[in-house]
C-alpha cells in the first residue's frame, strides 16, 4: 500500500511538472511571436503602412492617376468652367499635376492672388485634404523678359507666384505645412516653343503636383 501510495504521488508530481513545462512553452512562443510581429512593424515605411490602413475608417488616400484626380475635383466640385478651358491634368514621374495657366490666379507680372480665383483654390485645398499626398507647387514663365516691375527674373517671379499659391492653402485653408513643398522654374520647362502668343500663355502656369508615395 504504502508503495503504490509513493508511486501514485509521483505520479501525479510529475502530472503536475508536465502541465507547469507545457505553461511555460506556450508563453515562450507568444513572446516569441510578439516580438517577430514588431520586427516586421519596423521594417515597414511610414508611407507603406498609411497605405495599408488608408483602406480603414475615414483616413486618406493616395492619388496615383490621372483618372482619380479628375473623380476628386469632380466630388469637390472645381468650377472648371470657371477655368476657360486653361486647367490639364497630367502625369510625370513627380506624380499626378494639375496644370492652370496662370491667369487664372495671377494679373501679369504680379504675384498676389485675384479674389476671383479663391473658389477654384478651395476646390483643389479640399482635394489636398482629403489625399495623403505630399504636395508640390511649381510656378513657369514664358521666356518674355521683364522690366520695369517688382521682379527682376522670371524665376523670381515664378517662385513667388508659387508661394502665394501655398501660403493661400496654409493660411486660408490650414493645410499642414509639413506636406508642402513649391519652387519655380521660371523659364526654363516650357510646354511648347515661346513662338506663338498661344504656346506662351501654355507656357506661364502653375502646377500643383500631388507626389508619388514612396514605399
Amino acid at each position: 500500500m504504502r508503495r503504490r501510495a509513493k508511486s501514485e504521488a509521483i505520479n501525479a508530481s510529475e502530472r503536475t511538472a508536465g502541465g507547469w513545462m507545457t505553461t511555460f512553452t506556450d508563453l515562450v512562443m507568444l513572446m516569441v511571436t510578439f516580438f517577430v510581429m514588431l520586427l516586421s512593424i519596423s521594417s515597414l515605411s511610414e508611407n507603406s503602412l498609411k497605405k495599408a490602413f488608408a483602406y480603414h475608417g475615414n483616413q486618406p488616400g493616395a492619388v496615383e492617376s490621372t483618372r482619380a484626380l479628375a473623380e476628386a475635383f469632380g466630388k469637390a466640385g472645381l468650377p472648371v468652367d470657371k477655368t476657360g478651358g486653361s486647367m490639364a491634368i497630367k502625369k510625370d514621374e513627380r506624380g499626378v499635376i494639375l496644370s492652370i495657366e496662370d491667369d487664372v490666379f495671377f494679373e501679369p507680372g504680379k504675384t498676389e492672388i485675384k479674389t476671383g480665383s479663391y473658389e477654384i483654390l478651395d476646390s483643389i485645398a479640399g482635394v489636398i485634404a482629403s489625399s495623403s499626398n505630399d504636395i508640390l507647387i511649381m510656378g513657369h514663365t514664358d521666356d518674355t523678359a521683364l522690366s520695369g516691375g517688382t521682379y527682376e527674373s522670371n524665376m523670381e517671379l515664378s517662385t513667388y507666384r508659387s508661394l502665394s499659391a501655398l501660403d493661400y492653402f496654409i493660411e486660408k485653408r490650414n493645410l499642414s505645412r509639413s506636406r508642402f513643398y513649391s519652387g519655380g522654374y521660371g523659364p526654363y520647362s516650357p510646354l511648347f516653343p515661346n513662338d506663338t502668343p498661344e504656346h506662351r500663355a501654355s507656357n506661364r502656369r502653375v502646377e500643383i503636383i500631388f507626389r508619388h508615395n514612396e514605399g
